[in-house]
């Protein structure tokens, strides 16, 4: 007996996908990331609240895109444009696509809660470091979300989901997506346990929307919507409209300064509308809306 075949593939020259996700989860990012952190320790001190932003998402970026890029190549064997990064017309257009949805589901949220009396406009335009402006504030608050948006979708949705369809064997190939598209929800959500103010529901609600991201690149075979979605999503809930994002309070500026009311269960409260049923509503019609733009393919995988 051939004692490699628990961990290598001979039909097509690979490690197996459970080995491929250890490798890079464990080996690439820990080391890129001790890596990064050894580079920017020394310039931190120097650089105000905003400038850290701004460094954190440039180098995030960096770290999380070159352990895929040198997964793809060590173990793999797949070019990075695989893990959904085929730019073209078409996928722009996705980008664009979904982060009109994520500033959309956003704005009616707030509408909805305003419309309801949950929301009370305080002051418009606010900054949280003394000294900076907006505009500064803005950029570089619309900046971090791109990190972090690349960050988590490239390792979730790119990665991890993409291995995970092609590891998971069970008797109808359907259900090995289905199954793929919860785990990975899972370990998107479930850091996101930590955060302040976190709540079962909200948890769930963010299982839901790994669900939507893992569904968006199922059905376009690329990260365009996801990064596009989870980017939108965050900034306008974090820095337009003033809420909470994933339990962490104002950061940097918004444009709306806002106080909440109503109950948890609907609003979210401290964690944000991810934690409440205007977030689940928002993330149930975003599903739909895929299902509906989108030609659902028969079998639930990322093959062509």
């Amino acid at each position: 007996m051939n004692l490699s075949l628990p961990f290598f593939n001979p039909a097509d020259g690979r490690l197996r996908a459970g080995w491929r996700l250890l490798a890079q989860q464990l080996v690439l990012v820990f080391a890129l990331l001790v890596l990064e952190d050894f580079l920017t320790t020394p310039l931190k001190p120097s650089l105000s609240q905003n400038g850290l932003w701004i460094l954190e998402a440039v180098v995030g970026c960096i770290a999380f895109g070159v352990s895929v890029w040198l997964a793809g190549r060590w173990f793999d064997k797949r070019p990075f444009a695989d893990f959904g990064f085929h730019l073209s017309r078409r996928w722009w257009s996705q980008l664009g696509f979904g982060m009109a949805l994520g500033a959309g589901f956003i704005a009616v949220i707030f509408l909805t809660e305003w419309t309801l009396g949950y929301v009370h406009i305080v002051q418009f335009g606010v900054t949280v470091e003394p000294g900076a402006s907006l505009a500064w504030a803005l950029t570089a608050l619309f900046i971090h979300y791109i990190g972090i948006a690349f960050t988590e979708e490239i390792l979730t949705r790119g990665y991890v989901l993409r291995n995970l369809l092609e590891g998971f064997k069970l008797p109808k190939q359907n259900w090995s997506g289905a199954l793929a598209v919860l785990v990975s929800s899972v370990i998107f959500a479930l850091p996101h346990a930590g955060n302040p103010n976190a709540t079962p529901l909200g948890i769930a609600i963010l299982v839901l929307f790994g669900i939507f991201c893992a569904v968006a690149v199922v059905l376009t075979h690329e990260l365009a919507i996801p990064l596009g979605f989870h980017l939108t999503w965050n900034f306008f809930q974090g820095n337009v409209f003033g809420f909470p994002v994933s339990g962490w309070e104002l950061r940097g500026g918004t444009l709306l300064f806002i106080e909440q009311s109503g109950p948890a269960w609907l609003t979210g409260d401290a964690f944000g509308p991810e934690a409440g049923v205007v977030g689940l509503a928002a993330i149930l019609l975003g599903i739909l809306i895929l299902f509906l733009t989108f030609n659902p393919t028969h079998n639930f995988s990322l093959e062509h």
